[in-house]
C-alpha cells in the first residue's frame, strides 16, 4: 500500500508535540482503524524497537488504546479526542513555563547585558518588543510615538497606575479614545499635529533635504519605569529598526527627547493657533 500519510499531517502533529515516528505510528493507525506492530514495521519502514517505544508513548498519551490479543493489536482514539488532549497538554505547558520565567525574571542577575544596547529589526519584532515592555509595567510607561503604534497600546492589557503619551496625529477624535481607553490610570493623553517638516525641531531650511526622509508616523521613544527604553526613529521606511536598552543614560536621553519634543509640538500648536485667529 503507498503511503497515504502527508508530510503536512506530520508537521502539524510533532508541533503539537508528538516525535516524527509518534506522529507516523498515530496516524498510520487512523487509517488502519487498528494494527498490530508488525502491520506498521511493514507500512512505516520503521525499525520495530522504535515501532514498540512509539506505541509504548501513544498509549501513555492516552491517544491509542491496546488491545489484549496475541498478538496485540492497537487502535487510535479519534482524532478530535487525540488533538484535545495534545492541546490540554500544550496549554498546562505554557502556563506551567510562563509562571516558571516569571520567577526567573524576578530572580535576574543584572550584568554588563542590561548596560548593552540591542538593534530591533522589523515590524513583528518591533511590535513583539512593544507589547513585552508595555505588559512588564509595574509603575509608569511614558511614550512619544506616532499613530501607528496605537493598536499596540489599545489592544494590550497595562496594569500599571500611570501612563503618560504624546501622539502625534491629525485625527481629532483619537485623544478622546484614548482616554477612555485609559480613564481608570492616572493618565496624561496628549494628541498633537505637526503640520508639515517646517515645524521639525531642525527644520528644513537647515538640511534642505531632510523632510524627504522624515515620516513622523514612524518615530516613538518609550520608556517603562524608568528602567527600559526603545527608540525609533522617524525614517522614511517600510522596515523600521529601533534600539533597546537598559542603560540609565540612554534611558535619561530618552525621556528628554519624550520632554522636549513634546513641548515643541506644544508650541507648534499655540503657534499655529495664534496665526489663524
Amino acid at each position: 500500500m503507498t503511503n497515504q500519510i502527508s508530510p503536512s499531517l506530520i508537521s502539524a502533529l510533532t508541533t503539537l508535540g508528538l516525535t516524527t515516528y509518534e506522529a507516523r505510528v498515530y496516524a498510520a493507525l487512523v487509517l488502519f482503524d487498528q494494527a498490530g506492530a508488525r502491520d506498521l514495521v511493514e507500512y512505516l519502514q520503521i525499525s520495530k524497537p522504535s515501532i514498540y517505544e512509539s506505541l509504548q508513548r501513544l498509549q501513555e498519551s492516552g491517544l491509542i488504546i491496546r488491545k489484549f490479543t496475541r498478538p496485540a493489536v492497537f487502535a487510535p482514539v479519534h482524532p478530535k479526542i487525540a488533538l484535545n488532549i495534545l492541546l490540554e497538554s500544550h496549554t498546562q505547558a505554557v502556563a506551567t513555563a510562563g509562571e516558571e520565567l516569571e520567577q526567573l525574571l524576578k530572580k535576574k542577575r543584572p550584568d554588563d547585558a542590561d548596560e548593552a544596547v540591542w538593534s530591533v529589526y522589523g515590524s513583528a519584532m518591533i511590535e513583539h518588543k512593544i507589547r513585552d515592555m508595555i505588559a512588564g509595567a509595574d509603575h509608569q510607561i511614558e511614550c512619544l510615538m506616532g499613530e501607528r503604534y496605537i493598536p499596540l497600546f489599545l489592544q494590550a492589557r497595562i496594569s500599571c497606575p500611570a501612563v503618560s503619551f504624546t501622539i502625534i496625529s491629525s485625527d481629532p477624535i483619537l485623544e478622546t479614545s484614548i482616554k477612555e481607553k485609559f480613564r481608570t490610570h492616572h493618565a496624561m493623553i496628549r494628541v498633537l499635529t505637526l503640520p508639515g517638516p517646517e515645524y521639525l525641531p531642525h527644520p528644513p531650511h537647515q538640511n534642505p533635504d531632510i523632510d524627504q526622509y522624515i515620516d513622523t508616523e514612524n518615530i516613538l521613544d518609550l520608556v517603562v519605569d524608568n528602567r527600559e527604553s526603545l527608540s525609533i526613529p522617524p525614517i522614511r521606511t517600510d522596515k523600521i529598526s529601533g534600539l533597546h536598552s537598559a542603560n540609565s543614560v540612554i534611558i535619561m536621553m530618552t525621556r528628554d527627547r519624550i520632554t522636549g519634543l513634546s513641548r515643541h509640538l506644544e508650541q507648534c500648536q499655540i503657534h499655529i493657533s495664534s496665526r489663524e485667529q
